[in-house]
């Protein structure tokens, strides 16, 4: 059932701080990575436009030409990864050092053929396995789960969804609405003057890791073509 009321105010609310504090969840690079103490951060703008909008950051590193991906403890070590792609679709796990000059590790190769997917979020636990869990978009609209080993490495997919080329964001925010499961944001941009924000409230299972979907927030800043959460 979706919010309605106050309840639904406390929502959006919830969902918007989830999102501030998980700002980092998930985006595509264009080939400069910027981090604070941390957390990760990219953008398709220029060096100077990361630096604007992230005074404090520090430049990490350059050349990623894929996706970007950071939500969680991947590598069972208590510390946050950083997965990314490269234009071969070879997947890169960089592990988390704690360290605010040198928040990563040497990259290390997880495995090929990821170039199938033109989304790629890591979400941490949604699975309620040992450790961050990944979930990706190929081009027909079919989400896959990898759940993590706790190793840095991933099980083998497992179809969880479809359709899901209707959203174009999709943002892992940690748990939005207080019941101790991660849960995921996701937008689309509307055919029209709004596009509308959703919540897919997490369950802890990997045979079905999500619940229905609640409607969120509906904004005409969501329907512009540029617009992206991260």
């Amino acid at each position: 059932m979706s919010p309605t009321g106050s309840s639904r105010r406390r929502l959006t609310t919830a969902v918007a701080v989830a999102l501030a504090a998980a700002c980092v969840s998930t985006f595509t690079t264009g080939g400069t990575a910027a981090a604070t103490a941390t957390t990760a951060v990219s953008s398709s703008t220029t060096q100077q436009g990361v630096a604007s909008l992230l005074p404090n950051s520090v430049v990490i590193g350059h050349g990623a030409t894929g996706f970007l991906t950071a939500g969680g403890d991947m590598s069972g070590d208590g510390r946050p990864d950083l997965l990314a792609t490269d234009k071969t679709g070879v997947l890169w796990l960089y592990k988390g050092t704690g360290s605010a000059t040198a928040p990563f590790s040497k990259a290390v190769r997880i495995g090929g053929g990821w170039g199938v997917y033109n989304k790629i979020t890591a979400t941490g636990n949604i699975g309620g396995g040992p450790a961050g869990d990944l979930i990706a978009r190929d081009t027909s609209g079919e989400l896959w789960l990898y759940l993590g080993k706790g190793d840095g490495t991933f099980t083998g997919r497992t179809r969880i969804d479809t359709g899901w080329d209707w959203f174009h964001d999709i943002v892992a925010v940690g748990d939005a609405n207080r019941d101790g499961r991660n849960d995921l944001v996701v937008s689309h941009r509307g055919e029209g003057t709004a596009g509308r924000l959703f919540l897919f409230p997490g369950t802890g299972d990997w045979r079905a890791p999500f619940s229905p979907v609640e409607s969120v927030l509906t904004s005409p800043r969501l329907a512009q073509t540029d617009s992206r959460l991260f």
